[in-house]
């Protein structure tokens, strides 16, 4: 069989391990992997050093969309034309959805009708980490004659590769919180979408004892770091560290809390959750998608989204059942587990060897 060659393409920021971690695991199952970070062009890496044979995109919306509206028909002109080039060339064309609904401004990033026609006519595969993203796809591509390109790949864990060894009496100690607290915790960048702001107001309006809020995380704007600000200005027991978490710090925050929580309004796929999970940490989430899939009663406290207090009554019962929360804890751990890097390389390279 002739070796693979692959390119990962997006436009995340370097510090971000998911292609990493990836790229490594297909490199020991036999695959050459190159990643180009960039939101344009693309064509003149992927052709430079060897001859490719599949196009690996992990974010798609740079490549299309624009919040100029007079910019995104460029972008999305240069991008078919570089996939049209690749097509000519029998190139094989594959998306890892990570994003799919809009997240960022009541649909201003949306994909429209023609960048679906483009996904449709031109990829030949889509990976989701969810059945529901499954599902989700199936759906807006209602004329797709090949359903078959649509594919489930589990997210793999992030056991063993942030650092580890940090317990919670240190990590409390170091963060200055105090060691007897019900520690809630907000981590990740800081977009509107995830619910940050919602989640600070129903902490504000829970018994005010006991317990405590970390928030870390690197905003999206100066706009929502000064929103947050001004929300926990009057609280003692709510911390904020508006950074980027290196990741020798990530222990400090998830070791020292109890429950992470994740309040997503829109989402495709959580890493964030199987960042906690790899910690053993119990998780609050909307009972819908990719959380319903990953996460259960045992390790998580789930909440109808649709429900106007469902994120402040999940917060109340973990508070009630505080002393299961080690228990829980663990058997998310034991969960994520079995989601491995090695497994997810497995499931991709099969995709790119069976199925295009």
């Amino acid at each position: 069989m002739s070796i693979i060659r692959v390119v990962f393409l997006s436009n995340w920021q370097l510090h971000n391990p998911y292609q990493k971690l990836l790229a490594e695991q297909l490199i020991s199952q036999g695959c050459q992997v190159e990643i180009y970070y960039c939101d344009l062009i693309f064509l003149p890496f992927f052709m430079k050093f060897w001859q490719p044979t599949i196009l690996h995109i992990h974010t798609l919306h740079p490549f299309l969309v624009s919040k100029h509206k007079f910019y995104q028909p460029l972008k999305t002109f240069v991008f078919l034309i570089q996939i049209l080039i690749l097509k000519i060339l029998q190139i094989k064309i594959v998306w890892t959805v990570h994003e799919w609904n809009d997240k960022m401004a009541g649909g201003k990033y949306s994909l429209n009708q023609t960048h679906i026609f483009i996904i449709d006519k031109f990829l030949d595969a889509l990976i989701t980490h969810s059945n529901f993203t499954k599902l989700e796809l199936a759906k807006s591509f209602e004329n797709l004659v090949n359903k078959n390109k649509l594919f489930v790949v589990s997210h793999a864990n992030y056991i063993d590769y942030y650092p580890n060894q940090i317990n919670q009496q240190e990590a409390r100690k170091n963060l200055g919180i105090p060691a007897k607290t019900f520690v809630f915790l907000l981590f990740g960048n800081i977009y509107p979408y995830k619910g940050f702001i919602q989640a600070i107001e129903a902490f504000q309006a829970l018994p005010p004892d006991n317990i405590y809020l970390l928030i870390a995380g690197k905003p999206v704007d100066q706009n929502i770091a000064i929103l947050i600000e001004n929300k926990i200005k009057n609280s003692e027991n709510i911390s904020f560290s508006p950074k980027f978490i290196a990741n020798d710090q990530v222990q400090l925050y998830f070791n020292a809390s109890d429950c992470a929580i994740m309040p997503y309004q829109v989402f495709t796929t959580s890493g964030i959750a199987l960042l906690a999970m790899s910690f053993g940490r119990v998780c609050i989430a909307p009972k819908i998608g990719h959380f319903s899939e990953i996460l259960d009663q045992y390790g998580a406290f789930l909440y109808d989204p649709n429900a106007n207090d469902g994120l402040l009554q999940s917060m109340k019962f973990a508070i009630d059942n505080q002393y299961h929360i080690l228990d829980m804890g663990k058997h998310n751990f034991t969960i994520a587990q079995q989601w491995n890097w090695h497994l997810m390389a497995q499931q991709t390279l099969k995709i790119y060897t069976e199925n295009l």
